[in-house]
């Protein structure tokens, strides 16, 4: 699963620190 810079859309919370993907 990748995401790019561009592929970021409003309701998604990405952490770095935690590599910790959510999907609302």
């Amino acid at each position: 699963m990748k995401i790019n810079g561009n592929a970021i859309r409003p309701g998604m919370v990405i952490e770095h620190q935690g590599r910790l993907w959510r999907a609302v």
